[in-house]
């Protein structure tokens, strides 16, 4: 449930108003129609380096398929350029369209995604599931600051896991485009896990085979709790020292969060399994 003035209201209630309007704040209204593909190519009147394309053929309640605009108003106005700031990647050297495909429940096996998965991402390519997309709750409306995710880590190279940085970067994409209630959620979910993890950690309740992911992830998040500016750190390091580049993606990552840290986080990480050569 959301809140607006007040008064708690679902996600379609937020964003459809009386008298057949679809709403998002006071900046973008557009009437309900089942709209089955949406594009946008620029914002504010400045064109976009990067298309962005969302199908929602395979949604079938018009309700649903009307939120298809607004989410892909979303992706290309307020994800993508906070993503921009925080990565400082240049998404459009290897995407010059991001599409997502939109499916109801009952048709998702027909995505080919992988088993047990809401949404899965190949080459600028998304499939997803409406639950987790179009039917997102936010005051904001319907939007995805995960599977682009997957876009952006493309520069990075080789990877220790398919998942790394995920957890600050999104908790940061998330406020920057002014989810103030999703942004809370995310902090107190990761404080959580975090906490978790290290007690395990510290209790040697991890298997040998994880314990250095495990490691890589709390400090990770707590170098974000520490400085939010922290997140932009990362990717600049990864993708600005040619040295870096030419080690294995454990090895990358290790040393890119001790250089963050400014040297403190290298004793943690070797306590953990985690290797440095």
């Amino acid at each position: 449930m959301e809140r607006l003035f007040g008064k708690k209201r679902n996600v379609r209630q937020l964003l459809i108003g009386s008298g057949g309007a679809l709403c998002i704040a006071v900046l973008f209204c557009a009437p309900i129609r089942a709209q089955n593909k949406s594009t946008v190519t620029e914002c504010a009147g400045q064109v976009l380096t990067v298309r962005f394309q969302v199908d929602c053929s395979h949604v079938a309640d018009p309700a649903t398929k009307a939120l298809c605009p607004v989410f892909a108003q979303n992706q290309a106005c307020k994800v993508f350029p906070a993503y921009q700031q925080i990565t400082g990647i240049h998404l459009q050297d290897w995407c010059s369209t991001v599409q997502y495909i939109i499916y109801d429940k009952d048709k998702w096996s027909m995505s080919g995604a992988p088993s047990g998965a809401g949404g899965y991402t190949v080459g600028c390519r998304t499939q997803y599931m409406a639950d987790y997309s179009l039917l997102l709750k936010s005051e904001i409306g319907p939007y995805d600051v995960h599977e682009i995710l997957h876009d952006y880590q493309i520069a990075l190279g080789g990877l220790p896991y398919t998942h790394i940085l995920f957890g600050p970067s999104m908790a940061e994409a998330t406020r920057l485009i002014g989810d103030s209630e999703r942004y809370a959620a995310l902090m107190k979910d990761g404080q959580r896990d975090m906490g978790r993890i290290k007690d395990q950690l510290e209790r040697g309740a991890v298997a040998p085979d994880t314990e250095c992911l495990d490691a890589e992830l709390t400090t990770e998040f707590s170098l974000y709790l520490k400085d939010p500016n922290n997140v932009r750190q990362f990717y600049l390091v990864l993708t600005h020292d040619g040295e870096m580049q030419t080690r294995d993606p454990q090895s990358r990552f290790d040393q890119m969060y001790d250089k963050v840290s400014g040297g403190t986080a290298r004793p943690y990480l070797l306590q953990h399994g985690c290797r440095f050569f």
